[in-house]
């Protein structure tokens, strides 16, 4: 789920498509097609970026259009996705990797190995927290740089959500029915 200052965007894995909700009113304005079996979603400030992960993909939709405008290719298996700025993260589950897009051209800028079977993926301000589900930990990526992580932090049994509230970074670890709090410095 993502938010666009007006709209709530669902991304719907079963049915291959895309929500767009009137935040103000609950009503369903538009459903998008896009690629297979959709998991994360983030909007840029224009565009709604959309994870596909059977097509190994990530679909960039105007937000004000709703048009579907371009998709990328990634590693295998893409899951969560988030926005810096000025580049759109990707999280690749079965290559274990990251890929970094330029949000403005849709050019794959580069390609990180992370953990195994990464999930989660926020962003700090300053760094890329990326959840690697089968290896308990959580990989901690200097977003300007792009360089492999700058840590690996172990946390609960397999950690799939993370986010960001301005001083910590906040880890879901799904096997151990635990939260792990990180000071995000």
């Amino acid at each position: 789920v993502a938010f666009d200052g007006t709209h709530i965007w669902v991304a719907n894995s079963v049915t291959n498509t895309v929500t767009k909700i009137n935040a103000a009113t609950g009503d369903v304005v538009d459903t998008i097609r896009v690629g297979g079996n959709l998991y994360g979603v983030a909007f840029d400030g224009t565009h709604i970026w959309v994870t596909n992960y059977f097509d190994g993909t990530v679909s960039k939709i105007n937000a004000a259009t709703n048009a579907v405008v371009d998709t990328i290719d990634v590693g295998v298996g893409p899951w969560g996705v988030a926005f810096d700025g000025t580049h759109i993260w990707v999280a690749n589950s079965v290559t274990n990797t990251v890929t970094k897009i330029n949000a403005a051209t849709g050019d794959v800028v580069d390609t990180i190995d992370v953990g195994t079977n990464p999930r989660g993926v926020a962003f700090d301000g300053t760094h890329i927290w990326v959840t690697n589900y089968l290896n308990k930990s959580v990989s901690k990526i200097n977003a300007a740089t792009g360089v492999a992580p700058v840590a690996t932090i172990d946390v609960g049994t397999f950690p799939f959500g993370v986010a960001f509230d301005g001083t910590h970074i906040w880890v879901a670890n799904s096997g151990t029915n635990t939260v792990t709090k990180i000071p995000a410095g």
